[in-house]
């Protein structure tokens, strides 16, 4: 008696993991789509911009985050290319701490009051202006390279300084890649020609 119990079970058991087994997916009808079960559960990780707002008690920031979608792997990688390809490391100003910024500031505000640092980093980052303030900069009309020579040219004291030199080095920094500058003190007393910024 007992082995046939036991038989009937083990038979009965073997018929249910078999029905399990070739059964077809849990399918979810809503609004004319059909998701199955597997669609749900294996979503692609992807990243989407996500824009400046509340979370709770705190404010969140403008960045990329992490979500569920259910695209491709490849799509979601070809997306988020896109989005690159369209900002550029400038354009983004929180990529930027606060001293950074205010070298920008100095660069849109026509070059006035720029030192050697301030040059190098705007110089490093191609001139690109961060998007937020794009809109209200006038940018400095010269390079690094003319900031730094007008400086070198007015320091030796050079025969014909004209007037555009003369505008670079009295609206900008001394650069600290000069040791001395004796023509400042000379234009200072002689011509009365005022040089407002320092060092910063």
């Amino acid at each position: 008696m007992n082995g046939f119990m036991n038989t009937a079970m083990a038979s009965s058991l073997t018929a249910f993991l078999l029905c399990s087994c070739t059964s077809t997916p849990n399918i979810t009808h809503h609004e004319g789509k059909t998701f199955s079960k597997e669609d749900r559960i294996n979503r692609k990780t992807t990243l989407t911009m996500s824009e400046s707002k509340r979370g709770g008690a705190a404010l969140r920031d403008k960045a990329f985050v992490h979500v569920l979608s259910n695209q491709s792997a490849d799509q979601a990688a070809e997306q988020v290319e896109e989005v690159f390809e369209t900002l550029d490391d400038a354009d983004n100003a929180s990529a930027f701490s606060h001293y950074e910024m205010e070298r920008w500031n100095r660069y849109c505000n026509e070059g006035k009051g720029m030192d050697q640092r301030d040059w190098s980093f705007v110089a490093k980052h191609e001139y690109h202006v961060p998007f937020i303030i794009k809109e209200d900069c006038t940018p400095a009309t010269i390079t690094m390279e003319d900031y730094l020579s007008a400086w070198i040219q007015f320091c030796k004291l050079a025969k014909g300084v004209d007037e555009n030199t003369m505008k670079i080095v009295t609206q900008s920094v001394k650069p600290s890649s000069l040791t001395s500058c004796p023509a400042i003190n000379k234009f200072t007393s002689a011509y009365k020609v005022s040089f407002p910024f320092k060092a910063h």
